[in-house]
């Protein structure tokens, strides 16, 4: 419930996603709220940029067959963010740490600055999604390949689900 007050005094955009992450938490309930995810915008970008291949897709892929939801290690890593997020790790859980970071003592700042860290995390993601419709609206669509339309088409649907994290950023 602390985290739902915190959203009520945050603004714009931003403020509008951050209720709605905290809604589908609030939803979700403990102890399932640990499970929600959303994919880690550092992959996310790997996996579409127009310049990598199928075959360093499937690659990234193979943990789960090339099946939806992706899971598991991505193979491509990094030196910032979560453990999740720097691993390369396809899903990142954040709520997991939420309740770590918040774990005795609450600190109503800390616990803003988080919430507006997991939307930073998943806008760059979205952001990535919505460059690769932008530059195929241009021509050359076709060079993303199948993988990737399939890919973005997921995460939209995902993005319809009241119950996943990427409702926030249903219109």
């Amino acid at each position: 419930m602390r985290l739902l007050a915190l959203a009520q005094g945050m603004k714009g955009y931003k403020g509008q996603r951050i209720k709605k992450l905290v809604q589908v938490i609030l939803n979700a309930g403990y102890p399932a709220c640990l499970d929600l995810w959303y994919y880690n915008d550092m992959v996310m970008s790997v996996y579409v940029d127009i310049k990598e291949g199928n075959a360093k897709r499937r690659e990234m892929i193979k943990a789960t067959r090339g099946a939806f939801p992706f899971s598991g290690e991505s193979g491509v890593y990094g030196q910032q963010g979560s453990e999740e997020r720097h691993r390369g790790m396809w899903q990142i859980h954040p709520v997991r740490s939420l309740f770590t970071e918040s774990c005795g003592a609450f600190n109503a700042q800390a616990m803003k600055d988080r919430l507006e860290g997991i939307d930073e995390e998943m806008y760059r993601g979205w952001y990535e999604l919505d460059m690769v419709s932008a530059k195929s609206s241009q021509g050359g669509g076709s060079a993303f390949g199948e993988m990737v339309w399939d890919f973005i088409n997921h995460v939209r649907l995902l993005s319809e689900d009241e119950k996943h994290l990427y409702w926030a950023f249903s219109q």
